[in-house]
């Protein structure tokens, strides 16, 4: 399912670590993108104003920090969603599978 991920270098998420919540007590971070991790590589879908972003980010464990490898814009949730599973594959059958079925549950939350 999706989850919320780490900054990624130059990311304004967290960028100060002491920093509490704002005025109310709780964070508003907005809509939980949906990510899909296997290792090192890190995939993230989100609708946007704009359409639908899928990123690809790998970690750098000597810098340790995400770099962004490659993002991308879809008009629809279709096209951004075959993307992101297109890269799942790569993992192998079964991992593509259970993002398949992670993904549509996160759609239909949404």
């Amino acid at each position: 399912m999706g989850h919320q991920s780490p900054p990624t270098k130059g990311s304004d998420r967290g960028s100060d670590p002491d920093a509490g919540p704002p005025e109310g007590g709780r964070a508003e971070w907005g809509p939980v993108p949906f990510a899909w991790q296997h290792g090192s590589r890190l995939l993230l879908l989100e609708a946007g104003p704009r359409g639908w972003l899928m990123a690809e980010l790998r970690f750098d464990p000597a810098a340790c920090y995400y770099v962004e490898v490659r993002r991308a814009r879809y008009r629809w949730a279709r096209e951004a969603a075959g993307a992101l599973l297109s890269r799942a594959l790569a993992a192998g059958d079964a991992a593509a599978d259970r993002t398949a079925q992670d993904l549509q549950r996160w759609l239909a939350a949404r």
